[in-house]
């Protein structure tokens, strides 16, 4: 019945490409998405603290794939894994309890 009725449409969500090629296509049609996105990228790159804020989880990226897929708090905690990456603890981690020296 739902189907027959023809009133309703279904979009999945599933898309199938590398995140390259995603963005080329993103800044192709649609530049000011493409534009916040870099933006969004740069403030979670460089404000940590505004990420575990926001981000219950979070993945790192690096060398054309996932290093870590962990709970924010967790993953930021891990300061030795974090300078390898690259990365600085949030300055709310640099003396929290949880944090591994690094």
């Amino acid at each position: 019945q739902f189907l027959a009725s023809g009133d309703y449409y279904w979009n999945s969500g599933m898309f199938l490409f590398s995140v390259g090629r995603y963005l080329a296509e993103l800044a192709r049609h649609a530049p000011d998405i493409a534009a916040a996105c870099e933006q969004a990228f740069a403030g979670a790159t460089h404000d940590l603290d505004f990420a575990l804020d926001l981000c219950p989880r979070t993945l790192v990226l690096a060398s054309g794939g996932c290093v870590a897929d962990d709970a924010t708090e967790s993953l930021f905690a891990r300061h030795d894994a974090l300078h390898q990456w690259g990365l600085e603890p949030p300055l709310s981690y640099r003396w929290h309890p949880s944090a591994s020296p690094g």
